[in-house]
């Protein structure tokens, strides 16, 4: 074969082999492009769930601690008259990330828990109790 057919040979087979490559890339990098969104919107979505999770574990555990306390002789009975005092009541506590407002109860009353990272917020249910 002569030396300049050779080099044209050679020089549409690196062009070629070059397309496959770069065509992958682009099609991940469109892919990727398009995923990013719903996976911001996935995060936020399960950040809001661990967020009303937590204000439910805590509506519960202020509700047995009313009734442990209604029972005479029962332990358990926390005394409770601020809505921040409510973390005290769930084991291990609150997860970091998360804060109870302070709020003073007269009866049951509406509470806040607030999300530390993203300002987010969600209401719990409090019950004024107090130990016998």
């Amino acid at each position: 074969m002569a030396p300049s057919r050779l080099r044209k040979s050679l020089r549409s087979q690196i062009g070629a082999g070059l397309v496959g490559p770069i065509a992958g890339t682009l099609i991940t990098g469109a892919l990727a492009a398009s995923a990013l969104p719903r996976l911001a919107e996935m995060a936020q979505h399960s950040r809001s769930a661990v967020l009303h999770s937590n204000s439910a574990a805590l509506t519960r555990a202020m509700a047995y601690n009313r009734a442990s306390c209604a029972l005479p002789g029962a332990d358990g009975c926390v005394s409770i008259s601020d809505c921040a005092q409510a973390p005290q009541l769930l084991v291990g506590g609150l997860p970091a990330g998360y804060s109870v407002a302070a709020g003073a109860l007269s009866g049951e009353g509406e509470c806040m828990l607030l999300s530390d990272d993203n300002g987010e917020r969600a209401t719990f249910v409090g019950s004024l109790t107090a130990a016998r």
